[in-house]
Parts: C-alpha cells; structure tokens; sequence
C-alpha cells in the first residue's frame, strides 16, 4: 500500500488464527522460530534510511503487544517514523485502547463476514464480531486505516460484499485494499472444493465494482 511504503519491517513470530492457506505458516509457532527478541540493545542494529514508516506484522503483532510496547518504550528520542499495526483484527477491545495514541495508522485484514467460515479456515469464532469492532474502534482513533481483503474463491456473497457493505456504513470509513493474491497453501487439497482454486475474474469485478459503488476509496488494491 503506497501510503505506509517504503516500510521498515519488524516480523513477530505467533498468531492467534489458523488459516488453513496460510502463507507465512512457518512463523505461526514462536518456539518454531530462530530470531531475535525485541529489545532495547537491537535498535542500535536498525537502519531506517529512506523508510517512511515502521511496520509491526506478524504472524500477527498483538500476540507480542507487551514486548512491542516495551521496546517502542525504549526507542531512540529521535525516532519520529509512523507507527503501522498489521493485524488480522481479531483484537481484543483491550488491545485496542492500549495501541491508542501508540500507533499511527492500522492496517487490518477484514477476513470474514460468516461466522462458519471463520470457524472452518481459521479455527476461531465469532471472527466477524470482534474483527468489525475492532475495525470500528480503529477508525474512532483519528489515524489512517487500511482495511485489506484478501479475496477468497467461492466467498463473494457469504463475506466480501457483507464486509464492503459494513467498511462504508462505518461514521469514518476506512480506506480499502482488494488483494487478489490467494493461493491454495499449507493445508489446502484437491478436497476443498473452490478453496483450492484461484479467484475468478468475475470475482474481482464484483468486489471492486461494489467497492466503488459504495463509495470506498480504493488504496493497492491488486
């Protein structure tokens, strides 16, 4: 997204989902991972030449948020790069009010609008509720929000135009990023119907088609 980038990048291993095509699955388990933590000693080794914010991604950062507020806490007095969160928006209205006034632009995921597919491609429930609350909660902090996404095959009706419909009711609605790169990975098989395809083009018509008709503004949608 052209607003956040260049981007310094700090990766957190740990997430709190288990999405059954995800791409970045090697880093979901932390004690699977060999990096490095976050302390005050590891800004000394950061370069921020010609990075126009700091990114906090995952996995996903809210799993880290006690070690990201400590080493934000530690950071050099001369640091005055935007704060970007990453997430997939299942947050805790908890995590929320901690990151207010801390971070300086989100940029959620907006997975699901159907409960039963957040049950069945990520293992957790009520993923709409928390994730639109939370989105909500962002968009009331007075900083840019990004919601991205990530076009499902055969999740048009059941999620992605509930999810356009909901961003546009919103009192601030968030700018929009349609990602139309889904492969089927990790977990997918040849047993998962449409999920182990690619979207259509009709798909992605429909999507940014009903995006603009709401009057949503579009950011790197691709």
């Amino acid at each position: 997204e052209a607003p956040i980038n260049p981007s310094f990048v700090i990766s957190l291993a740990g997430c709190a989902l288990r999405c059954r095509y995800c791409q970045q699955s090697a880093i979901l388990f932390p004690t699977h991972v060999n990096g490095v933590e976050l302390t005050f000693d590891l800004w000394k080794d950061l370069d921020f030449t010609d990075a126009r914010t700091v990114s906090f991604v995952g996995g996903n950062p809210d799993e880290s948020i006690f070690g990201i507020l400590q080493f934000l806490n530690s950071a050099p007095p001369d640091l005055d790069l935007p704060i970007v969160w990453n997430s997939h928006a299942y947050s805790t209205p908890e995590v929320m009010a901690l990151l207010h006034g801390v971070v300086d632009a989100y940029l959620p995921d907006l997975k699901y609008s159907n409960p039963a597919c957040g049950a069945r491609w990520s293992k957790v429930e009520d993923y709409p509720v928390i994730a639109r609350e939370a989105i909500t909660q962002m968009t009331g902090q007075n900083v840019p929000v990004i919601v991205r996404i990530l076009l499902l095959p055969g999740h048009l009706q059941c999620c992605h135009l509930p999810a356009l419909r909901f961003l546009a009711s919103l009192p601030i609605p968030p700018f929009v990023s349609i990602r139309g790169q889904y492969c089927p990975d990790w977990q997918i098989t040849a047993s998962d119907g449409e999920m182990a395809t690619r979207i259509t083009l009709e798909e992605g018509v429909s999507v940014t088609t009903l995006a603009r008709s709401l009057g949503l503004a579009l950011i790197g949608s691709s």
